[in-house]
């Protein structure tokens, strides 16, 4: 997978990668991920939809990205096939918008998961936090009765595919650091104040009658 390299033409780069996964799998061709990029205010996602749920929403990284389709690739032993509308892709963009636009605050499209047991106890975990809240690592820990398990917690959080929709960005540092985040704490960052209104507020605040 080194040889691919995330570019500026990115929409290429990853029908190419893609393509490359694919030659290497001899799936049933009836066996599908619908992959589709997302454009957000915050950064370009690639989704991911395996038998009408989300498989994945990862924001596009160098490296990342396409170390993360060769795997659910391997993990639902399904075919990558770039979309550009389906029924269950365009519901996601247009959930996204709204969020983005402070007019969500849940998500009711499904989600399946790409982990092991216990990662997908903890993903199921964070669905609980409430929009506009945070929890701490070891509170979370407490939560799943596993007042020990805080750094494997803490690392079944980095591997959560489904970004956004499965709010990891809601778990932050016992002092209120802002710590590990796959997307990089800046985006972190910004879907807390988005969800907190601090951007709304400022962009409220240049807003003149």
């Amino acid at each position: 997978m080194d040889m691919y390299k995330i570019s500026k033409n990115f929409y290429e780069d990853l029908i190419t990668i893609s393509n490359g996964i694919n030659l290497h799998r001899s799936f049933s061709p009836i066996n599908t991920i619908e992959i589709k990029i997302i454009s957000t205010p915050i950064g370009d996602y690639v989704s991911g939809i395996f038998n009408g749920k989300v498989c994945l929403l990862d924001l596009i990284q160098n490296g990342r990205t396409e170390r993360i389709l060769d795997k659910i690739s391997t993990y639902y032993q399904a075919n990558l096939c770039f979309k550009s509308s389906s029924p269950v892709l365009d519901e996601l963009k247009n959930q996204l918008d709204s969020y983005f636009s402070k007019k969500r605050t849940q998500f009711t499209i499904p989600t399946v998961f790409c982990g092991t047991k216990f990662q997908i106890s903890v993903w199921n975990s964070l669905k609980t936090i409430p929009y506009g809240e945070t929890i701490s690592y070891k509170e979370q820990a407490i939560l799943l009765e596993k007042p020990n398990a805080v750094r494997s917690i803490a690392n079944a959080n980095s591997r959560n595919l489904i970004s956004i929709l499965i709010p990891c960005h809601r778990v932050i540092g016992s002092d209120g650091s802002l710590t590990g985040y796959a997307g990089g704490l800046s985006i972190k960052k910004a879907l807390l104040e988005l969800e907190r209104g601090t951007l709304w507020m400022i962009k409220k605040c240049f807003i003149v009658d």
